[in-house]
C-alpha cells in the first residue's frame, strides 16, 4: 500500500508562525470531510474534532475488510448518506450498508486510545498507517 504523504503548505506557513495548527483540506467542490493536524510526526489527516486517521493495510481501494470487532476498535470515519466524492476524498459503502469516507480510494478510520487532537497512538499497530495529506 502506497503511503499516504507530502505537506500542505498551509500546514508549513502555519508552524512558521504557531506551535500548533490545523488546517481544512480543500476539495475541488469545497470544504474536505477531515482537517490537517500538525502531530510530532508531521502533519497527518484528522477528523473535525481533530482525531488522526488511519489506513488499514488489509482493506483494498474502495473496500473497507475491518469490520465487527475490527470496527469496534477502529472505529470507521463515517459519512452522512448525502456525502459527495471530491478530488481524492470518496464516499464508499461498508458491508453493513454503512456510508464511509475514503482518501484516495482508502477508507479511513479513528483508533479507541486517541483521545485527544493530534494524538497518534495507533501509528504503531502493526497494519495500520497514519493517512497523510
Amino acid at each position: 500500500m502506497t503511503l499516504f504523504r507530502g505537506a500542505a503548505a498551509a500546514v508549513a506557513a502555519c508552524l512558521i508562525f504557531t506551535a500548533s495548527c490545523t488546517t481544512q483540506k480543500q476539495t475541488e467542490g469545497g470544504a474536505a470531510p477531515a482537517q490537517v493536524v500538525e502531530t510530532e510526526e508531521g502533519p497527518v489527516l484528522a477528523t473535525g474534532a481533530g482525531l488522526t486517521l488511519y489506513i488499514y493495510e488489509d482493506d483494498e481501494p474502495g473496500v473497507s475488510n475491518c469490520t465487527a470487532e475490527c470496527a469496534e476498535i477502529w472505529s470507521p470515519f463515517t459519512a452522512s448518506g448525502d456525502a459527495e466524492a471530491a478530488g481524492e476524498w470518496s464516499v464508499i459503502t461498508r458491508p453493513d450498508g454503512g456510508k464511509q469516507w475514503a482518501y484516495n480510494g482508502y477508507p479511513l478510520y479513528t483508533w479507541i486510545e486517541d483521545q485527544q487532537p493530534g494524538d497518534i497512538r495507533g501509528a504503531d499497530i502493526p497494519e495500520w498507517q497514519i493517512a497523510r495529506p
